[in-house]
């Protein structure tokens, strides 16, 4: 059985979990991303990136680079009813660096990112890793117990973050604590997740219908785990 040692563990490869450790091990914070498939090459709910997600590519200095990938622009957006088209959407007019919605499959995205996450030697992906169990000392989440190709993984680590999708393979729910919220805001709406205490997990991240909502999360999530600084 295999043994690591990390100051956090995100389970999930997604936008959301991917963007997440990335920021972390930027900001010096080691990190152990568990993705339980081979590759990102499958099917996703989403494809485009928006000028929102386009301006924190922006900002984190890694919007060229990214641009450089084979995708395709959409500045405008209509509506054809009959024989009349609508023009419902001018991107153009927005106050942003990338003034347009990219069309780049999502598994693109993912490996963009996990490219750039590499850099810092404070990040590991480790895929065909699946997540099956938590460690548990003490009524406390002292890490994660996962499945590997050459047999059990165990990561000891101070913070525990679940971002695995819409149906989680982990039991998230009864390992948050419901207070010493904190507010965050996602598409307007105004979101709580609870501050993460040490050896604790801070909370799961269900899929959401853009990948803004998730790199969002993914920010939102981060702020919080500096904690861990």
């Amino acid at each position: 059985m295999e043994k690591i040692q990390a100051r956090c563990c995100v389970v999930g490869g997604g936008p959301a979990g991917m963007m997440l450790a990335f920021l972390l091990a930027r900001a010096g914070v080691g990190v152990v991303l568990l993705e339980k498939h081979a590759d990102f090459l499958r099917d996703f709910r989403g494809d485009t990136v928006h000028p929102s997600t386009l301006e924190l590519m922006h900002e984190l200095g890694l919007l060229g680079d990214f641009l450089q990938r084979p995708h395709q622009q959409l500045e405008r957006l209509a509506v054809q009813i009959g024989d009349t088209r609508v023009w419902v959407a001018d991107f153009r007019r927005l106050p942003t660096h990338a003034k347009f919605i990219v069309f780049m499959p999502q598994w693109n995205f993912l490996n963009f990112l996990a490219e750039r996450a590499t850099a810092y030697p404070e990040f590991q992906l480790r895929m065909q890793t699946e997540a099956v169990g938590l460690i548990e000392e003490d009524g406390a989440v002292k890490g994660v117990r996962a499945k590997t190709p050459n047999g059990e993984l165990t990561v000891h680590c101070d913070l525990v973050v679940g971002s695995d999708g819409r149906q989680p393979s982990l039991s998230w729910r009864r390992h948050t604590h419901r207070k010493d919220y904190c507010k965050g805001h996602l598409n307007g709406k105004t979101s709580e997740a609870p501050l993460p205490k040490p050896s604790e997990v801070l909370c799961s991240i269900p899929l959401t219908e853009n990948s803004w909502s998730q790199l969002k999360s993914g920010l939102y999530l981060s702020s919080l785990a500096q904690r861990l600084a």
